[in-house]
């Protein structure tokens, strides 16, 4: 991490060196987190877990002032902000997501939309949704069968209690979103 954090440093510092920096759009993220033994593992690709799916977003948007905001997006918000803020009409179906431009020109407040995570590793196949307070990750296992795991974020940040015995409407109203979103996106192709 110091490596990457040196790098970006010395990008940003060439820029205000040559006179670039307050023109330009410059985007840090990341396409995983890590797991660093959370759940007795090291590294990525084997749970949906918060750990590996939140990375950082920072962004410098000419003529936006610096902030800090908290609320969950997806990077598939990233494509539609971009093309946003560089002007770009985004053709639909190009780019899965929505634009955080308003968010980051004028702090309009973010309507909470459920995220959805995908992950496949060696046969596993794995999808999460996470709501403002509950996730539900469900794992397809070899038997045919699946493995569910609701979490209340707020009260278990951690994700060390399973939830859901003791919500199981809920569990059963987030499941049938998350299926009906990953059949939306596979017959989108994507």
């Amino acid at each position: 991490m110091r490596v990457a954090d040196d790098l970006v440093g010395d990008i940003v510092e060439r820029l205000r060196q040559g006179g670039r920096f307050d023109d330009t759009l410059l985007v840090v993220t990341s396409d995983h987190g890590e797991e660093l033994l959370e759940r007795g593992q090291i590294g990525h690709g084997h749970s949906l877990h918060e750990e590996q799916l939140h990375v950082p977003l920072i962004m410098h948007v000419p003529g936006v002032a610096a902030g800090r905001r908290a609320d969950a997006v997806s990077l598939a918000d990233l494509a539609p902000t971009l093309l946003e803020l560089c002007g770009i009409d985004a053709r639909p179906g190009v780019a899965d997501g929505r634009s955080l431009a308003d968010l980051l020109r004028h702090d309009t407040p973010l309507a909470p939309l459920p995220l959805l995570a995908r992950g496949n590793r060696r046969d596993l196949v794995q999808r999460a949704l996470r709501g403002e307070r509950l996730k539900l990750i469900v794992k397809d296992l070899d038997d045919g069968g699946i493995e569910q795991t609701l979490y209340d974020l707020r009260a278990d940040p951690g994700e060390l209690t399973n939830a859901l015995t003791d919500r199981p409407g809920e569990a059963a109203r987030i499941q049938s979103t998350l299926f009906e979103l990953a059949r939306d996106l596979k017959t989108r192709g994507t």
